[in-house]
């Protein structure tokens, strides 16, 4: 699972894939490898909505990580493809552009899946809470 994750990482480079949210590289790493939270995936689980909001920041912020951000970019990128599909997502990703604000990926977030980037990541993180 690790070297399929590794692995992921690499393609997803070379798809610029790291134009866009910081989050998503590591979550889609995680669907891809099947690394599922709680099952074959063990990590901390945050401790609430408002601290798995936290770890879905848009861009790599050193200061942010810790082994607890896996489990919301999972469930971010797990709502990406499951409920909101893969061709949207391709559609997304085609727009990425060198220098992309996180305004202009909100906005093209909005016109491709007609739901602000901000309830999504609300959506997410309230899966990302352990009940």
């Amino acid at each position: 699972m690790l070297l399929t994750h590794e692995f992921n990482h690499f393609f997803g480079a070379k798809l610029k894939l790291y134009k866009g949210p910081y989050w998503f590289t590591e979550g889609l790493a995680m669907n891809v490898a099947k690394q599922i939270p709680g099952k074959t995936f063990h990590k901390p689980f945050p401790e609430s909505k408002k601290e798995s909001k936290k770890y879905l920041f848009y861009r790599l912020n050193m200061k942010k990580l810790s082994d607890k951000m896996y489990i919301p970019q999972y469930y971010g990128a797990k709502i990406i493809i499951d409920k909101l599909g893969k061709k949207k997502l391709f559609q997304l990703i085609k727009s990425y552009k060198i220098g992309m604000t996180r305004e202009y990926y909100e906005t093209r977030f909005y016109k491709i899946y007609g739901i602000k980037y901000t309830q999504f990541i609300d959506e997410a993180a309230k899966y990302s809470v352990r009940k």
